[in-house]
């Protein structure tokens, strides 16, 4: 692997950060320092820690959502969405795990995310969450409990979802009315809402 660490770093007002689909999230004044882990050959990185002790680490996800083209066309992927530099604006910007959340669930309802699916584990000195993300707008973080072992296994592991429990839930607004208007939750079933079961695929 190569390592590299990226220092503090300042810039001028109107400074832009280029996607690599090919949008533009406005940059910060300051940017935090960060190590950046990544395989050779490679374009991108799955693990990044920040000055902070905030550490970011990935896995790909299958997902039941349409292409990206679809899901662009109707609005939901802007200019592409973002990808994997959301994980490099959150090492740059966050300063704990909660924050980095919830600064992803802005950045996602903003600009769309564009693989199919996501988890992006994130642990910072007082608490670990697991994003998890469709292609689109569509994202549930749970806050890990302290008695627990948080694994995954490139698939969704978040199941069981209160959306009214805000200190352990982070959500996109319109989770489960998506899920129901797509066919993947039937309210008429009497089964409680199950992220994993409704947005992943049986297979892949």
């Amino acid at each position: 692997d190569y390592l590299w660490y990226v220092p503090r770093k300042t810039y001028d007002p109107g400074a832009v950060i280029k996607l690599h689909a090919g949008g533009t999230v406005p940059q910060v004044r300051e940017t935090h320092a960060y190590f950046w882990d990544q395989c050779p050959g490679t374009s991108f990185s799955n693990q990044y820690i920040n000055e902070w002790g905030v550490a970011f680490g990935s896995n790909a996800c299958a997902s039941k959502e349409d292409s990206v083209e679809k899901v662009e066309g109707r609005g939901d992927l802007v200019k592409g969405g973002i990808g994997f530099n959301l994980r490099i604006l959150l090492a740059e910007r966050a300063k704990a795990a909660r924050e980095a959340v919830l600064l992803a669930a802005k950045f996602i309802d903003q600009y769309g995310y564009s693989a199919s699916g996501r988890c992006l584990n994130i642990v910072g000195p007082d608490d670990a969450w697991q994003l998890q993300m469709v292609r689109g707008k569509i994202y549930v973080a749970r806050r890990v409990q302290d008695d627990e072992v948080a694994i995954i296994a490139n698939t969704f592991s978040i199941r069981e979802v209160d959306m009214d429990d805000k200190e352990n839930f982070i959500c996109s607004p319109d989770l489960i009315e998506y899920a129901i208007k797509r066919g993947w939750h039937d309210l008429k079933s009497g089964d409680k809402f199950d992220f994993a079961k409704a947005y992943a695929p049986e297979s892949h």
